[in-house]
């Protein structure tokens, strides 16, 4: 399976904290939240009709994060991104901790049960381009391997 998701790719922030009646109190930012949302919902559009979430083991195949193009970009590598060519994204946010958490959580319970079944990530990049989006390839390996 493959999906599309517009926008530009977030981190998932760890949850905040604070202390109400003297009491700590923890929440996820109303923006991660929103974001989570856009994603799931982009998803949901793209999953085939009666679609059920896998419940064994999952093969992400690749991720690709695309960050749109910067104001400070020269017109040379600008042209370069526009004729194909990729710019990797080397600064924040990280790459195999905060952007996957987002996405993988977005997509529990409805391309799989929990994230916990992801098994397997083959490819994951960070770049560069004029639409902003996360490409995600995935599959059920259920019948192709043994787990527990």
């Amino acid at each position: 399976m493959k999906f599309v998701i517009l926008g530009e790719p977030f981190a998932k922030q760890g949850r905040e904290h604070t202390v109400i009646n003297g009491r700590v109190r923890s929440y996820t930012k109303s923006s991660v939240v929103r974001k989570q949302d856009s994603v799931r919902s982009q998803i949901i559009q793209q999953l085939p009709e009666g679609f059920k979430p896998f419940s064994g083991a999952v093969e992400v195949i690749s991720v690709t994060y695309v960050f749109g193009v910067l104001k400070r970009f020269s017109k040379k590598l600008l042209q370069h991104i526009e004729n194909g060519g990729i710019v990797y994204k080397v600064t924040k946010p990280d790459l195999t901790d905060n952007l996957n958490k987002g996405l993988f959580d977005a997509m529990n319970e409805i391309v799989y049960l929990d994230d916990k079944q992801i098994v397997n990530v083959k490819r994951l990049r960070k770049l560069y381009g004029f639409q902003p989006r996360i490409e995600i390839a995935i599959r059920d390996i259920s019948d192709s391997c043994i787990f527990t």
